[in-house]
């Protein structure tokens, strides 16, 4: 190519404009709405009266609702699979919305029943405790008293023990909920609590990041 032609070629050429840099996070679509309409009469409603109540994003309220319905109902059913393996009513909920958009106050709201159940079953525990205290104490101080008698044989023994039975049940702790439990937390409570639990964190990093996910 000549000199002319070049400079012919320079001179009929478009101008480059260089693309200005992309942002490292681009702007979502707009969120489908959510199907509040699916959750029933019941629950929906529900989601609704959080919502015009909290002023929260429908959303959130309506997670919320579900997680509590979730722990309401997984301690008494199952879900059968087409494949017909039973599965248990337990899920989980993650919440991902900006500090201040009541998050919590929408928690408050759904769980204000399971609240209420768990002050009833509070004052169970508290009547139902000190006789189990006296049941205990009593049967303990009968099996030393057993295990003590030097002129029992060894049979004897044994039919004495059997005779006087197993410890008395201790009543199961007044906990429905808890927030940030370690494994062995979750499973001490499992063994003298409720067979139902439900976590519920206000801050899911913080869990995810602390003791209990260790």
């Amino acid at each position: 190519m000549s000199k002319e032609q070049n400079n012919k070629a320079i001179d009929d050429a478009e101008f480059f404009e260089a693309e200005a840099p992309r942002p490292l996070m681009r702007e979502l679509p707009p969120a489908t709405p959510f199907p509040v309409n699916a959750l029933g009469s019941i629950l929906g409603d529900a989601a609704n009266a959080i919502h015009s109540k909290v002023q929260a994003p429908l959303a959130i309220g309506g997670q919320s609702i579900l997680a509590a319905a979730t722990l309401a109902v997984q301690g008494y059913a199952d879900i059968k699979l087409p494949t017909g393996q039973k599965k248990p009513i337990s899920n989980f909920f993650l919440t991902n919305a900006e500090s201040g958009e009541r998050k919590t106050s929408c928690d408050d709201e759904a769980l204000l029943p399971i609240r209420e159940m768990e002050n009833i079953l509070r004052e169970q525990f508290d009547a139902a405790y000190p006789p189990y205290q006296n049941d205990y104490t009593a049967w303990t101080t009968a099996k030393t008293k057993i295990v003590n008698n030097k002129k029992l044989s060894r049979e004897a023994t044994k039919i004495a023990l059997d005779a006087l039975g197993s410890p008395p049940d201790q009543p199961l702790q007044p906990i429905l909920t808890c927030q940030e439990p370690t494994f062995e937390g979750l499973c001490l409570l499992y063994a003298i609590g409720m067979p139902s639990l439900g976590i519920f964190s206000n801050e899911g990093g913080q869990f995810i990041g602390g003791h209990g996910m260790n």
